[in-house]
């Protein structure tokens, strides 16, 4: 039979992770895994504790939950967004930034930075964000992977800096040789999230919100880039960050980086199917902006903008 609630059960952090406060009461309650803290709000048959993210509202309330965490529920739901703080939750956003499989935002892994987790005591939920790749405050990129036995780390652990294997992950140096360019993506996306504020130098994508800059980068990396290239599960870390470099390049600088690719893809080189420059454009342009994807792709401004203003120079 269980308490109403748990023995110790401070607040979350404005910018904690769901997962990571779940994993934070593991441990000071001394339980050995945080599914045990799940099953009290009947919310294992998902197995959260893998990975929060994959919560899938039309099957799960945390109303139980945040009974027994004596927290609101709508903060719970809040920590499972990509934003800062709690006050931007809504149903309405739940179900367009969560799925109950894979999401598009947030990694199915935990990621850390070591020397926060030293200072600091618990696991921000920008980390989690699937394009965040570095801790912009300790000038090192994000372990996902522990160093001792090479697993990748998830929720489900007994504490915040132990591996599943027993190794402390504290005891590990972060890697920091870290490019003005490895900073960028990051500070893009913790930017549109309202994590912390910077200054647009160039990049239209400064301007918009988080579904602009994961679809704009996702399109370009595909156009212009590779047609092999996914966000898949299998991505790590260190893979996805450098995937990630080329498209961010092409909105820096705007427009000239832009004017580059576009001139490079479409008028400098012969098309493989011998079609006109223009041709190449407009098959593109409808693959991404027209029939299928046209809902989908609708709110990507910046980038249907520029190949319809390319099609008028082609005309």
């Amino acid at each position: 039979m269980f308490l109403n609630r748990l023995l110790l059960c401070p607040e979350p952090y404005l910018d904690e992770s769901f997962g990571g406060y779940i994993l934070r009461l593991t441990s000071l309650n001394f339980y050995d895994k945080p599914s045990w803290i799940y099953k009290l709000g009947n919310e294992s048959t998902q197995r959260l504790e893998f990975n929060p993210y994959s919560l899938d509202l039309n099957k799960t309330s945390l109303e139980i939950l945040s009974g027994y965490l004596h927290t609101n529920k709508e903060k719970l739901y809040a920590m499972l967004l990509p934003f800062k703080g709690f006050s931007k939750y809504s149903v309405d956003l739940m179900f367009k930034y969560m799925t109950n499989s894979r999401s598009p935002y947030f990694s199915s892994r935990n990621r850390i930075c070591v020397e926060c987790i030293k200072e600091y005591g618990f696991i921000k939920k920008y980390w989690d964000i699937k394009f965040v790749s570095v801790c912009v405050e300790h000038s090192c990129f994000l372990m996902e992977k522990c160093p001792f036995c090479k697993k990748y780390l998830d929720y489900s652990r007994k504490s915040i800096s132990i591996c599943n294997c027993g190794f402390d992950l504290t005891k590990y140096k972060g890697k920091r040789n870290i490019s003005n360019l490895d900073f960028e993506i990051t500070k893009l996306i913790i930017h549109s999230c309202g994590f912390k504020a910077y200054e647009n130098k160039g990049n239209p994508l400064y301007n918009t919100n988080l579904d602009e800059i994961v679809d704009s980068l996702i399109i370009v990396s595909r156009i212009f880039f590779t047609n092999k290239f996914s966000f898949s599960i299998k991505t790590n870390l260190t893979e996805l960050h450098e995937l990630l470099k080329d498209p961010l390049h092409f909105f820096q600088n705007w427009p000239i980086n832009c004017n580059y690719y576009f001139n490079d893809k479409y008028q400098n080189k012969m098309s493989i199917n011998n079609k006109n420059q223009r041709d190449d454009v407009l098959e593109d342009y409808n693959y991404y902006f027209k029939g299928l994807n046209k809902i989908r792709y609708q709110h990507v401004q910046i980038l249907r903008e520029r190949y319809l203003d390319y099609l008028k120079c082609l005309m």
